[in-house]
């Protein structure tokens, strides 16, 4: 390689991790700025000026994701590169007798251990800071939803499989409770990310299951139920959760005890296994 060559590649490795890196600080810090925004304007009842925010929060999480991308592919390169160049350059027999190359290959190392770091840093960043449905969750949707192997018309007409996975199902489709499993997984994997960009605030995990079968079921957390799980209120959630208890204009039953367990769940009456149990044999 050309010593030009090589000074250019590593001026080009060097920008890709100054431009992430300086973009991890840039948006990521925006982002905070808009989450808090969104919370400030639910707080005054601005849902629209919230719901905004909350849609140019999504935007830099994206720009931040793609900085952060770039600083780890730009660092890998660089030690990829630094490699080759000693393994070019370097008789590792005199590695130990050679001081430079000793502190050069040490430095290497160095740069290893740091890109290392940062890759645990966001890995253990992002699993801290991100909630998972538990098994209440997963039993409260799988005995009120039901299973059916046959695509169907729900009670609002909107074609409906398995576990009550509603996304990209047909008329005429058909599945085994294996793969039902399967569509659940991705359902619950979509509304936990919802969730957790949602709600900013610690829940507890009892409260956490019950809002993802609530959002399963629903669709979506808005109005008064979205503000008084903001604010924190298991009471007046609780209230409004119960609200929810209509599909086509009509009460349903099924529904009825679906809120009334899932309001139990999130106030802390049925939060262990045991407890939901009796809960949903009373």
């Amino acid at each position: 390689m050309k010593e030009v060559e090589k000074y250019k590649i590593f001026a080009v490795i060097g920008l890709m991790i100054v431009i992430g890196f300086s973009g991890m600080i840039l948006f990521g810090s925006s982002s905070l700025s808009s989450e808090r925004e969104r919370d400030l304007f639910i707080s005054a009842g601005d849902y629209r000026a919230a719901s905004n925010a909350e849609s140019v929060s999504v935007v830099y999480d994206g720009f931040t994701s793609f900085s952060k991308a770039l600083t780890l592919v730009g660092v890998m390169l660089l030690l990829l590169n630094l490699s080759q160049l000693a393994i070019t350059k370097i008789d590792f027999m005199d590695l130990a007798s050679n001081p430079r190359i000793m502190a050069g290959f040490m430095q290497m190392l160095g740069l290893l251990a740091i890109a290392i770091a940062i890759i645990m840093t966001f890995s253990y960043t992002s699993k801290s800071e991100t909630m998972k449905s538990g098994q209440i969750a997963v039993n409260m949707i799988k005995e009120f939803e039901g299973f059916r192997s046959n695509a169907y018309l729900d009670a609002v007409n909107i074609p409906t499989i398995g576990f009550g996975t509603t996304k990209n199902i047909k008329m005429g489709m058909f599945i085994n409770k294996k793969q039902a499993d399967k569509y659940l997984k991705g359902d619950l994997f979509r509304f936990e990310k919802y969730l957790n960009r949602k709600i900013l605030r610690p829940l507890t995990n009892y409260e956490f299951d019950a809002l993802i079968s609530f959002v399963y079921n629903i669709g979506s957390l808005k109005g008064n139920m979205y503000k008084s799980v903001i604010i924190g209120s298991p009471e007046n959630i609780a209230y409004w959760m119960n609200k929810y208890v209509k599909a086509g204009g009509r009460i349903l039953k099924g529904l009825v005890k679906r809120r009334k367990i899932e309001s139990e769940v999130y106030v802390g009456e049925c939060s262990t296994i045991k407890e939901y149990n009796r809960c949903f044999a009373c």
